[in-house]
């Protein structure tokens, strides 16, 4: 199952429960509803760290994550339903200026 979101944000936690460190990258997103609504919905995936560093390829910090709100990802699921891997679609690139015209001969 995968899942294509647009990201809105990201929230860093990390601490100690019950004993283990954890240290997770809350991943907000929204998408179209299906045919049994309007609008759009609002999803909030729990990303391990390591599992979003290796999406990215080096360890992300807060800062580095503003690049990619806005943009679409994937989020891929192992079969215990835990994100296994994110994709981030590449940014939009500015559209190619125009080329000036030549000038007219006299």
């Amino acid at each position: 199952m995968d899942t294509v979101e647009k990201v809105i944000g990201f929230e860093e936690r990390k601490g100690n429960y019950e004993g283990s460190d954890y240290h997770n990258i809350m991943v907000y997103g929204t998408s179209p509803i299906d045919d049994k609504g309007v609008g759009i919905k609002a999803e909030i995936y729990k990303v391990k760290y390591a599992v979003l560093s290796r999406s990215i390829g080096r360890p992300p910090t807060l800062n580095d994550l503003n690049a990619y709100i806005g943009r679409e990802a994937t989020f891929l699921f192992d079969r215990y339903k835990n994100v296994a891997r994110v994709e981030f679609a590449d940014p939009a690139t500015p559209p190619p200026k125009a080329p000036l015209p030549a000038p007219k001969a006299k």
